[in-house]
């Protein structure tokens, strides 16, 4: 903006000694200049930019000229804006103008510059100046030299700044290339890395695997996979802080077993894995003890109080394994032998065969395929009868699963129920098998058949879940199945894992009519107590009482002990896996008089085993004679003629 061009003709005297108009703004910051009367358009439009930061001089100097009012800072295109809408309809814009010196460097082309009708060339002369060089010489006039000696820097040419600003911009550049490159290296290496124990990411470590394989393909490589055993109970009993400690103690005991041309990684929780050069079983045995050694040794140090295992599964590289997508395919097959080792227990190193991926594909389709074979009724109940050895007469049945797959044809629980305990689906499997029992039962009422009590398997799960005893309730009165007719097992090593549930659903069941049976008594540790603590209505030897050289007379005291136990505690005995004759007698001779085995009956599906109910007796293989006759059975009360 041009703030103030007063009368350049004027003497200073003159200025001071003329009076201010009546309306004067005191507060206006024009208060002490005049403005010519033909300058009013340009007051008026200056006076709307309120956003102009300027100042006056304090002093006056001595000549008319010297005297003017001058600016100590004139920021952004400060004397010449007002003058645009003035002169718009010429569309001639000089672009931004800063002055840095006092007003009274232009002061004899004021009027030349705002009339004259070549101002414009006038002014981007002036500002294209020097003002070093020709600023004196050629626009500054006689006593304005004083002002212009206020100037504090030089004015730049168009073409400098714009060189400035290129170099400026290159310079820009290229640091914002160089630290983008330093941050994305960081940033990788943070990605390749696990933040807790400093070794590769799994991704980082395949990508390793293949190079190192392919440089070193002439000799052979194993992968190998660690898991710590019970980890997560580590951390629940110890706290996060001793889990992750662990975890670094394991990563640096493994990382120190290697050699410069071997790589290793946490591929995730508790799992890790290396790539190492296979040079027999011995050598590898020797790393693998070297990291449990320093893992007992931390523990030792920080008295832990039990010792932490390791399981170790390992694949071995044959020839032709070069391509990248082996080393993934490397990985899942020693996850298969590390699985096999889990199912070991303590620190065990196993060798991947093509059996263990073969289970481990049925076992994922079966895991799979569990929801729609519950919905087709592919999974089917067995019965397998109780007898009374004295009568041959069926006094129960335990009820069996059977699971006839469309691919793997007829398969036993066995195949299928461990693996459901550990995903958790033997909830619904074995709710499932009490409803096919219910409506068995019902069918058999209804049909006149003399039914008795069936006895079923439930896992350890269902007993750390209130709502257990009121689902069973559910189902009995959905078919209206007398609670009596029903008998849940229990077995020994659900007890021994968690006591106090199992005692307070046996007595919740009791309470409701439901018969209890302590299934697998003697295959563990604590018998004894377990009879001591639970009140169950009977109690089921394990087969191993009758496989373990029953004719002994050690054999037979033991049994004989346990039998007359149970009767004084007012429970009834049955033993399971009764094969034999000889083994029914000695069974009877200590007074165990029911028995459920290969020897009375096989479990059977529930068409078969209804024939059976009819004829309310089972035949031994020593009671049928060989021209298909019966004859007297065990208990010398066989049925002639069945």
């Amino acid at each position: 903006m041009l703030a103030s061009l007063t009368g350049l003709g004027e003497s200073a005297a003159a200025r001071e000694n003329s009076a201010l108009p009546e309306a004067a703004d005191m507060s206006s910051p024009w208060h002490g200049l005049q403005v010519a009367p033909e300058e009013s358009t340009v007051r008026a439009e200056t006076q709307e930019h309120a956003g102009m930061e300027w100042g006056l001089a304090e002093n006056q100097h001595g000549s008319a000229s010297q005297q003017q009012s001058a600016f100590r800072v004139f920021k952004e295109d400060g004397f010449l804006r007002p003058h645009i809408s003035a002169y718009d309809r010429r569309r001639q814009w000089l672009g931004p103008v800063h002055w840095l010196g006092p007003i009274s460097a232009i002061p004899n082309l004021d009027w030349e510059m705002l009339h004259g009708a070549g101002w414009p060339e006038s002014v981007a002369a002036m500002l294209s100046l020097d003002a070093r060089d020709d600023l004196h010489g050629r626009y500054l006039l006689q006593g304005e030299h004083a002002g212009a000696g206020s100037l504090s820097e030089g004015v730049f040419t168009g073409g400098e700044v714009a060189v400035a600003g290129l170099a400026a911009s290159v310079l820009l550049v290229i640091s914002y290339c160089l630290n983008k490159k330093k941050i994305r290296a960081k940033m990788q290496s943070v990605l390749n890395s696990d933040a807790l124990t400093g070794l590769n990411t799994l991704e980082k470590f395949k990508d390793e695997c293949a190079a190192r394989l392919e440089l070193h393909g002439g000799h052979s490589h194993a992968i190998i996979q660690f898991d710590i055993n019970k980890f997560k109970i580590i951390n629940d009993k110890f706290g996060f802080a001793v889990g992750d400690k662990l975890l670094q103690i394991c990563g640096a005991a493994l990382q120190t077993s290697l050699s410069d041309s071997e790589i290793c990684a946490r591929c995730f929780a508790d799992q890790f894995a290396a790539f190492v050069r296979y040079e027999g079983l011995d050598t590898l045995g020797q790393r693998v003890r070297h990291i449990v050694d320093s893992v007992e040794q931390w523990r030792l140090e920080n008295n832990l109080p039990s010792r932490i295992d390791l399981h170790c599964g390992v694949y071995i590289f044959k020839d032709g394994h070069s391509a990248a997508h082996d080393i993934q395919l490397a990985l899942d097959l020693a996850g298969y032998a590390l699985q096999e080792a889990k199912q070991h227990g303590k620190s065990q190193v196993v060798f991947y065969d093509e059996s263990m991926r073969k289970v481990s594909l049925l076992h994922q389709d079966l895991k799979d395929g569990i929801g729609f074979a519950l919905e087709k009724g592919e999974l089917q109940v067995w019965f397998q009868p109780k007898v009374d050895m004295l009568t041959n007469g069926i006094i129960g049945s335990e009820a069996l699963v059977r699971w006839y797959h469309p691919t793997h044809g007829l398969l036993l629980p066995g195949s299928f129920i461990p693996l459901f305990e550990r995903s958790g689906d033997v909830l619904r499997v074995d709710f499932y098998i009490f409803e096919q029992v219910c409506s068995a039962l019902q069918g058999w009422v209804k049909s006149g058949i003399g039914a008795s009590t069936v006895s079923c398997n439930f896992s350890s799960q269902h007993f750390e879940r209130p709502e257990f005893s009121r689902k069973l309730v559910e189902i009995a009165s959905r078919y209206s199945i007398p609670h009596g007719l029903l008998e849940v097992e229990i077995t020994e090593s659900t007890m021994l894992r968690n006591p106090e549930a199992a005692n307070i659903q046996i007595k919740q069941l009791k309470e409701l009519g439901f018969r209890t049976t302590i299934d697998d008594f003697g295959s563990g540790y604590s018998s004894l107590g377990l009879l001591q603590l639970f009140a169950a209505d009977v109690i089921k030897f394990d087969r191993s009482f009758v496989k373990r050289n029953i004719a002994g007379r050690r054999a037979q005291i033991v049994l004989g002990s346990m039998i007359e136990l149970t009767k004084q505690l007012g429970m009834s005995a049955i033993c399971e896996g009764v094969e034999t004759e000889e083994q029914a007698k000695i069974l009877m001779r200590h007074g165990c008089y029911n028995a459920q085995g290969f020897y009375y009956a096989k479990p059977m599906p529930a068409g078969e085993f209804e024939k059976v109910l009819r004829v309310g007796r089972v035949f031994p293989v020593s009671s049928v004679s060989a021209d298909g006759g019966v004859r007297a059975a065990v208990g010398g009360l066989g049925v002639q003629g069945a």
